[in-house]
């Protein structure tokens, strides 16, 4: 089937340009047809035109010009021209091909050569663009082979979507590198993955180690007597100048005006003044290990704000982990009951807030963090914002812990206390950022088991049957609420594979 054309008509006669657009027409192609070369220039530079039928003699501007900037214009010098003059002589002729004209014909032509020489020249101008076009797909494939042989196998960066879809070698060829590229990228996404999963885990298991000491330390702080206000001011005082004392160095520490105040005021209740005061108060009153074995509520409690603040889709099996989770604290609750006093029982039931507020504090670092202040910057301001809280109180109450000539074993443990709080808030931000507020909070597991761990070598205790089969029961439930899969986007699927016809 014959292609329609488009036909530009320029000559300054009306009479002629009806007679040039009726012989195109009638030939079926689209014709318009204008007065002047510049306004010719100016239609094919604003609208697609297959071929010119140019007269020579016009005002202003003249035939020969109209060719001369046609020649001059990148996008226009391929249209190919058909001079139509009265000039017949040989010399213009020759000087409008010259200038790039294709065929010259006389005004009084023949309705026959016109067809003829007017199709044969549409049909060459569309051979002429397949072959443009053909080379450009081929410099994309080039391009692509390029992309690949650097090692970018993502098929979104190798721009071969369009050739695909050729029905031709080429587009065979296309499909062929799409799929291979595809095939890598997806084997090298899940690599990542892998060692990013394996680098968490580490980092988990490393928070837990820190974490983990935490109670213990705390627990050997209040056989000292030590005030829990006036220790978790210290602790985030040394903790916050050491971060900000880093940040300065680095050059990385923000003007006030740059920091929200608010978001670290929040952050500074749940992550230190509120968490390490309850934290100090209740580990004069239960043991370390049962603190350890609350503190991985942590895990339950992260998904269920989640779940709630629809960050992260409920299931029923995370639902079912976090009923055992519940579950297991029960069956420590049970065994403070059995036998204890009411003081054990309500300390332990204050225990409980302390996982809580972890969880609210992952939560809104996730959410809310802000991303042009450090990591370590954001925990030492927050420590800082902590120790100008807990100031007055610890004044108030009279729990101020005022520093001795000699430091003995309590100020050595509120020492050890900052250390570990430093290095795992930081850890604990850069954990969240890269593996999100579920995940990170796992880290709960972790914690619990260094807990135990430090509490036997540290200060000697033990666990009966009820806090083991809490142990275990938390353990199956953090199991099953497990760390959100944290994936890399979705490559674009992969261009199908399909036999085609070539043309």
């Amino acid at each position: 089937m014959r292609r329609t054309g488009r036909i530009l008509v320029v000559d300054d006669t009306r009479t002629l340009r009806l007679k040039l657009a009726g012989a195109a027409t009638a030939l079926g192609h689209q014709c318009h047809s204008v007065a002047s070369g510049a306004e010719a220039l100016d239609h094919m530079r604003s609208h697609p035109v297959d071929a010119v039928l140019l007269d020579i003699v016009m005002p202003e501007m003249d035939g020969f010009e109209v060719l001369k900037a046609m020649k001059g214009d990148p996008a226009l010098k391929d249209i190919p021209v058909i001079v139509i003059s009265s000039l017949d002589d040989t010399e213009s002729a020759v000087k409008a091909i010259e200038l790039g004209a294709e065929d010259f014909l006389p005004k009084n032509f023949d309705p026959v050569i016109f067809r003829a020489r007017v199709n044969t020249l549409l049909q060459k101008k569309y051979v002429r663009d397949a072959e443009v076009d053909y080379l450009k797909q081929v410099q994309k494939l080039a391009r692509a082979a390029q992309i690949l042989k650097v090692g970018n196998y993502n098929p979104s960066k190798l721009g071969l979507r369009e050739i695909s879809e050729r029905r031709d070698a080429l587009g065979d060829l296309a499909r062929v590198f799409s799929d291979a590229a595809q095939k890598v990228y997806e084997r090298e996404r899940r690599l990542r993955q892998s060692i990013k999963t394996l680098r968490g885990g580490f980092g988990l298991i490393l928070l837990g180690l820190i974490w983990g000491l935490v109670a213990p330390l705390s627990r050997m702080a209040s056989g000292l007597e030590a005030h829990p206000f006036g220790m978790a001011f210290w602790v985030s005082l040394l903790s916050g100048l050491c971060c900000v004392g880093w940040s300065v160095a680095k050059g990385t520490m923000p003007k006030p005006r740059e920091i929200p105040w608010g978001y670290f005021i929040a952050y500074a209740l749940l992550g230190a003044a509120v968490s390490e005061s309850l934290l100090f108060f209740v580990a004069g009153k239960i043991e370390a290990s049962i603190i350890s074995i609350i503190v991985v509520l942590e895990g339950f409690l992260a998904f269920a704000f989640a779940a709630f603040m629809r960050i992260e889709q409920p299931s029923l099996s995370r639902f079912a982990g976090l009923l055992l989770g519940l579950l297991g604290v029960l069956v420590i609750l049970y065994d403070k009951f059995t036998g204890a006093s009411a003081s054990a029982l309500l300390w332990t039931v204050v225990a409980l807030l302390i996982p809580a507020c972890y969880a609210a504090e992952g939560i809104m670092l996730a959410a809310k963090r802000p991303e042009h202040i450090a990591t370590i910057t954001i925990v030492g301001i927050m420590q800082l914002v902590a120790a100008a809280i807990l100031l007055p109180i610890a004044l108030s109450t009279g729990q101020m812990i005022y520093p001795t000539a000699a430091p003995g074993a309590l100020e050595l443990t509120i020492v050890l206390i900052a250390a570990a709080s430093l290095s795992a808030n930081v850890l604990f931000l850069q954990l969240i950022t890269n593996l999100g507020s579920v995940f990170t909070s796992q880290s709960a597991y972790f914690t619990t088991m260094a807990g135990i761990g430090w509490s036997v070598v540290l200060l000697g205790e033990s666990l009966n049957g009820w806090i083991w089969a809490a142990l275990g029961l938390t353990a199956a439930g953090l199991f099953l609420v497990g760390p959100k899969h944290e994936a890399e986007p979705e490559p674009p699927a992969a261009l199908a594979m399909q036999e085609a016809p070539q043309t």
